[in-house]
């Protein structure tokens, strides 16, 4: 498939612009998604970047978001601006991997030279994962939150992700202080530890992916309560199952 005209090698095109020039030229995918490549992209790559991802989502999930065109582009840079899109690898500590505009709809922009399938898998879903948060309805909210202060009460330790952990370290209670459980801090920690496990969940969704125990790993046990109340809220496609367990029911 053949790319609008970008900038020559050497120089940047903002998303902002980018996404204006590709508003009549998106290609439709079902579940409400749209796509352009500004890449030649062959069936095998436009399946594993778009079908497979978009196949596994929660039906409740698209229907949350709204519609939503994505962008694949070869490289994404930081910039004092919005980031842009360029040809070339940029360094390292100016890469990025994915961008998002939600001014008059959902556009999203992946970086696909070079990339692992299995980590932009983990990309993708993390995105639309902050997407969903940013529309999380309050039952939903309530119902992961109060899993969350269950595990505050049983001194449960770890996280799904980094930014969670990370988070969640920075909580009173974690230094041996009460929180209050409807204060800011905890309210953040709570939606980042949302984005982190629902991203987990919908990858599993997707692909057969491991959890490596660790340290800074909440315990399998209290994962599980997390992935089925999830499973209840945001139910997979086709009741694709997502725990052994599930696999019985079917």
């Amino acid at each position: 498939m053949s790319g609008p005209r970008l900038p020559a090698d050497s120089e940047r095109s903002p998303i902002d612009l980018l996404a204006g020039s590709l508003a009549g030229e998106m290609v439709p995918l079902g579940h409400n998604f749209a796509y352009f490549s500004t890449l030649p992209l062959g069936e095998e790559d436009l399946n594993e970047y778009l079908h497979e991802p978009i196949s596994a989502l929660p039906p409740s999930v698209c229907e949350a978001i709204g519609p939503v065109r994505i962008v694949l582009a070869p490289y994404l840079v930081r910039t004092d601006g919005l980031p842009a899109v360029v040809h070339k690898a940029p360094a390292m500590n100016l890469r990025l991997r994915s961008a998002y505009m939600t001014d008059n709809g959902n556009t999203l922009f992946f970086s696909v030279k070079d990339e692992n399938p299995s980590e932009y898998h983990q990309i993708f879903f993390n995105t639309l994962a902050h997407l969903l948060t940013r529309r999380l309805d309050k039952g939903n909210e309530a119902r992961y939150t109060g899993l969350l202060a269950a595990e505050f009460e049983q001194h449960v330790n770890g996280e799904v992700d980094e930014p969670s952990w990370e988070l969640k370290q920075a909580l009173p209670e974690a230094n041996g202080n009460r929180v209050s459980k409807r204060g800011k801090l905890f309210r953040e920690y709570a939606l980042q530890s949302f984005t982190d496990t629902m991203t987990l969940y919908m990858h599993g969704i997707c692909c057969d992916i491991d959890v490596e125990p660790g340290p800074r790993q909440v315990p399998s046990r209290w994962l599980r309560k997390r992935i089925e109340a999830l499973y209840e809220m945001f139910p997979p496609p086709n009741n694709r199952p997502v725990l052994p367990e599930h696999l019985a029911r079917r």
